[in-house]
C-alpha cells in the first residue's frame, strides 16, 4: 500500500518513511494496493455529475486520476510548518481560496465544480482533478525537503490553473431564454464578497407619459361560444387610441376556438396591437392560464420588451370574488385563486417599489376588499365590478380618451364612464336585455387604512357578540345591500356592500362606523352603477349560504386580512350554524295572524321569539280552484315591521301584480318576490322558464324578469331578464356566474312559462 500524501510505499507498520503519514491497521487492511482505482471514493466528494463532466471536458482531466491528485496535495491534520507556509491550505484559509474562485461560502452548493465534503475542510484539503501521471513507487530513501518543495510548487501552480479554468468556464443558468441580473458573470475578486444578493427588479427607463397596457385574455366559453373576447379586441382596434404613447400587448389562450382568425386556436399567443392590426409576436403550445407561472411570464415579457413610463394590466374573463378568484381556462378547467394571483404578481417585475399603475378586472364580482388587500403591494389602483358583468363587458373605446399625463385614477374614470354609458345604451336598444351594473376605481394605497378601521369597528362588535345578541347582528346583515342577489340561498356568494354595511352598523357603533365610512370614502375613488346602495366595494359576510361557511371561513383566514373582522365573522358563523343559538319555541298551530281592517295583518310574538327574529317575510297565496283545500303561491315580501311590543305587522296594501296582454287585455297571474325596496323604487323578480319545444330539454332556461315600480311607473316596468343561478364550472365546481344577458328578441319563437309550480 502507498502513502496518500507523497505516494511512497508504506512500511510494515503502515507508516510512510518519507512524511510519516500513516493509517490504522483496520484502514490498511481495507485499502487497495493499487493507488488509482477508477471511480474510487468518487461519491464521497459529492460532485454533481453534469458539472463534473464540464470540468473534465474543459481541461481534459481524466476521472481515474482524481484520487491520485488528492494524494499529492493532501495534508495530515497536523501539517508540517514548512508545507503550511508555502501552500497555506489551513482550515481558516479555505474561505479565502473559495472567494478567489468566485464562490462565497454561502453559495457553496452552486459551486459544484469545486465542491468539497465537510470532513475534508477540517483537514485543510483542497481537491481537484489534474491530468498528471501516477507517481512511481519509490524504492530508495529520498530527502524530504526537495520532495516537499516540489509538491508545494506544483500545488501553487495548480491553484493558478484552477482559477484560470474556472474563470474561463463560468456557467450561466438560462431560464426560458430570459436574462436577469443574477445571471451576469462578474469579475473575479481575491477579497471575500460581502455584498448582499438582491432580488429587486431594475426600473425600466422610458419616455415620460408612455404607457404599456398588458391584457391577459382567458377566452374560455365566453369566446368559444359567444366570441366576446374577439368583440372586445375589435373595439380596441377601432378605438383610435394614441399609438405613439400607448402600447397594447395581449396574451390569449384558455379557449378551444377564437372568432378572430388572427388569433391562433391551437395554443397561446402574445399579440401586439399596431397600426390597427394584430401582430402575433410569440406563440407557444397550450399553457394553463389558470397557473400563476403563466401570468408571471407574460408580465415579465411585457415589462422587458415594451418599456414604458406606466404599466397596467387588464384581467379579462370570468370572476368569482374572494373565494373563487379569476379566470376560467376551459382547456384545463382551471382558474387563478387570489392566492395564485398573489404568487404570480410577487414573482413578476412589479412590487411596492415598482408598481403597476392600475389592475383592471373585466370580470364579475372582483371589486371586493379582499381582492384589494391581495393586490395592494403590486399596483396603485384597482378597477373592478361588484356585480356580475353582462357578456359584452367593458367598452374599450375609453382607450381614445387616455392622455400621456393621466394617472390610473383618471384612466379608471374613463373606463367606468364608458362602461356604464355602453350598458345604458344597450339596455335602451334592447329593453329586455338588462343587468345590474357597477364599476369602481379603488386607491390601493388606502387599503391598510380601510382594514384598520374595519378592525376597530368589528373588534367592538365581536366583544358584544353572543347567542343573546346574535339576532341584532343578523338583522343588520339581512338588511345590508346584497351583491349578486340573484344568486340566493345556498347559491349565494354572501357578499354585501361595504359602505351600506358601515351605515347599518352606525346606530350601534357610531364613532367606529363613521371612521370606516371616512376610510372608504378615500379608498373608493370613483364608482358608477344603476343600483341603489351599491357603494363601490364588497366584503364577505356569511349568511345565506351558511352551510358553506365551514368551507369559506378557513380559506378566509389564509388571506391574512383584517384579523379582528375575520374573528367576528368566524364567531358569527358559529352562532349562525349552531343549534343552540335560537332558543325560542315556534308552534305554527298557535301563531294565527290578525287582520287589521286595512288589508294589513299582524302577529304577536313572545319576547323570546322577538329576540330570535332575523328575517320576516309574509306570503300571499290563493286557493287552488281545481284542488280545494290547496293554495297556490302568489308573492312574498319583506315589508314587515316589528315594534317594541313584539308585534309583527305585514304591510300588505292589497295590490297583486299581473301581466296583461296589451292586445287581448287578458291577465296572467305570475309568481314573484320582492327583491329590494328603496325610497326611489321597489324591484320585483318574476320567476320564469324560457324554452323552445320541450320544457325538459337542455335548452330550457330558468330566468328572472326584473320588474320595477316607481313614481314614474306606478303600474310597473319590465326592466329585462337574466338567467337564474347559471354557473360556469371550474374543476367540477360551479363557481363563476355566467356573463350572458338574455336577448328577449332571440326568444320570440319560444314559449314563456311565468308560473313555476
Amino acid at each position: 500500500m502507498y502513502c496518500e500524501v507523497c505516494g511512497h510505499e508504506l512500511n510494515e507498520n503502515g507508516f510512510c518513511p518519507i512524511c510519516n503519514w500513516g493509517v490504522s491497521t483496520t484502514e490498511a487492511d481495507s485499502l487497495s494496493h493499487t493507488p488509482n482505482q477508477t471511480n474510487s471514493n468518487f461519491n464521497q466528494y459529492n460532485f454533481v455529475q453534469p458539472q463534473y463532466h464540464q470540468i473534465e471536458q474543459g481541461v481534459h482531466y481524466p476521472q481515474q486520476q482524481y484520487q491520485q491528485i488528492e494524494q499529492q496535495v493532501q495534508y495530515p491534520q497536523q501539517p508540517y510548518p514548512q508545507v503550511e507556509q508555502q501552500v497555506q491550505y489551513q482550515q481558516q484559509q479555505y474561505q479565502q481560496i473559495n472567494h478567489q474562485i468566485g464562490y462565497p461560502q454561502q453559495q457553496f452548493q452552486q459551486a459544484q465544480q469545486v465542491q468539497y465534503p465537510q470532513q475534508q475542510y477540517q483537514q485543510g484539503q483542497y481537491q481537484q482533478e489534474f491530468s498528471l501521471e501516477p507517481v512511481e513507487n519509490a524504492t530508495k530513501k529520498k530527502s524530504k525537503l526537495p520532495l516537499i518543495i516540489g509538491i508545494s510548487l506544483v500545488a501553487i501552480l495548480l491553484v493558478v490553473i484552477i482559477v484560470f479554468v474556472i474563470k474561463e468556464n463560468q456557467v450561466k443558468d438560462y431560464t426560458k431564454d430570459k436574462t436577469t441580473d443574477s445571471e451576469t458573470v462578474t469579475e473575479l475578486s481575491t477579497e471575500p464578497d460581502s455584498t448582499e444578493p438582491t432580488t429587486s427588479t431594475p426600473i425600466v427607463e422610458a419616455d415620460e407619459g408612455t404607457k404599456t397596457i398588458m391584457m391577459y385574455v382567458v377566452g374560455s366559453d365566453l369566446e368559444s361560444n359567444h366570441g366576446c373576447a374577439s368583440t372586445d379586441i375589435d373595439e380596441i382596434l377601432n378605438s383610435n387610441y394614441d399609438e405613439e404613447n400607448i402600447t397594447i400587448v395581449i396574451y390569449t389562450g384558455g379557449s378551444y376556438d377564437w372568432d378572430n382568425s388572427d388569433i391562433p386556436d391551437d395554443g397561446n399567443s402574445i399579440i401586439l396591437v399596431e397600426n390597427g392590426d394584430l401582430t402575433v409576436v410569440d406563440e407557444e403550445e397550450r399553457e394553463n392560464m389558470g397557473d400563476a407561472d403563466t401570468l408571471t411570464n407574460f408580465l415579465a415579457y411585457g415589462y422587458e420588451n415594451y418599456p414604458a413610463d406606466q404599466y397596467s394590466l387588464v384581467l379579462w374573463n370570468h370572476g368569482g370574488g374572494a373565494f373563487f378568484g379569476y379566470g376560467y381556462d376551459e382547456t384545463t378547467n382551471d382558474c387563478l385563486t387570489l392566492e395564485e394571483l398573489d404568487e404570480a404578481l410577487a414573482a413578476s417585475p412589479f412590487s411596492e417599489e415598482n408598481p403597476l399603475e392600475w389592475i383592471g378586472f373585466d370580470a364579475c364580482l372582483m371589486a371586493t376588499v379582499e381582492t384589494a388587500h391581495i393586490l395592494s403591494p403590486y399596483s396603485k389602483y384597482m378597477i373592478a365590478s361588484q356585480e356580475s358583468e353582462p357578456g359584452w363587458g367593458w367598452d374599450y373605446s375609453f382607450l381614445a380618451d387616455i392622455e400621456p399625463a393621466d394617472t390610473g385614477a383618471e384612466v379608471g374614470t374613463y373606463i367606468v364612464d364608458s362602461y356604464i354609458a355602453y350598458c345604458e345604451e344597450s339596455f335602451n336598444m334592447s329593453p329586455f336585455s338588462y343587468s345590474y351594473v357597477t364599476l369602481s376605481v379603488l386607491d390601493l394605497s388606502e387599503t391598510k387604512n380601510v382594514e384598520a378601521a374595519l378592525n376597530d369597528l368589528f373588534e367592538e362588535a365581536n366583544d358584544d357578540l353572543s347567542s343573546s345578541t346574535f339576532a341584532q347582528y343578523s338583522r343588520i346583515r339581512s338588511k345590508t345591500k346584497e351583491i349578486a342577489s340573484e344568486y340566493t340561498g345556498e347559491n349565494s356568494y354572501d357578499v354585501v356592500d361595504m359602505v351600506d354595511l358601515s351605515k347599518n352598523m352606525r346606530t350601534t357603533y357610531t364613532q367606529e362606523a363613521n371612521a370606516l365610512e371616512s376610510a372608504l370614502d378615500e379608498f373608493i375613488v370613483y364608482n358608477g352603477t344603476n343600483e341603489t346602495n351599491a357603494g363601490g366595494v364588497s366584503i364577505y359576510f356569511p349568511y345565506n349560504a351558511k352551510d358553506y361557511s365551514g368551507y369559506y371561513i378557513p380559506m378566509y383566514s389564509t388571506f391574512d386580512f383584517a384579523l379582528e373582522y375575520t374573528s367576528f365573522i368566524t364567531n358569527f358563523s358559529v352562532l349562525l350554524t349552531g343549534e343552540d343559538t335560537l332558543t325560542a319555541e315556534w308552534d305554527p298551530q298557535t301563531m294565527i295572524p290578525t287582520h287589521n281592517g286595512d288589508l294589513s295583518f299582524s302577529l304577536e310574538l313572545t319576547p323570546e321569539q322577538a329576540g330570535n327574529v332575523q328575517n320576516i317575510y309574509y306570503v300571499i297565496s290563493r286557493e287552488d280552484t281545481q284542488n280545494p283545500g290547496n293554495y297556490m303561491f302568489v308573492s312574498m315580501s319583506n315589508q314587515v315591521t316589528l315594534d317594541a311590543s313584539n308585534v309583527v305587522t305585514a304591510d300588505f296594501d292589497g295590490d297583486i301584480i299581473y301581466i296583461q296582454n296589451d292586445t287581448t287585455l287578458e291577465q296572467y297571474e305570475i309568481m314573484y318576490t320582492e327583491q329590494e325596496s328603496t325610497d326611489d323604487y321597489t324591484r320585483y323578480l318574476l320567476t320564469s322558464i324560457l324554452y323552445d319545444d320541450d320544457i325538459m330539454e337542455e335548452d330550457a332556461m330558468y330566468a328572472y324578469f326584473a320588474m320595477e315600480t316607481s313614481d314614474a311607473y306606478p303600474e310597473g316596468q319590465i326592466l329585462g331578464a337574466y338567467p337564474i343561478a347559471n354557473y360556469v364550472n371550474s374543476e367540477g365546481a360551479e363557481v363563476f356566474p355566467e356573463r350572458y344577458e338574455i336577448d328577449i328578441y332571440d326568444l320570440l319563437y319560444q314559449s314563456v312559462i311565468l308560473n313555476l309550480p
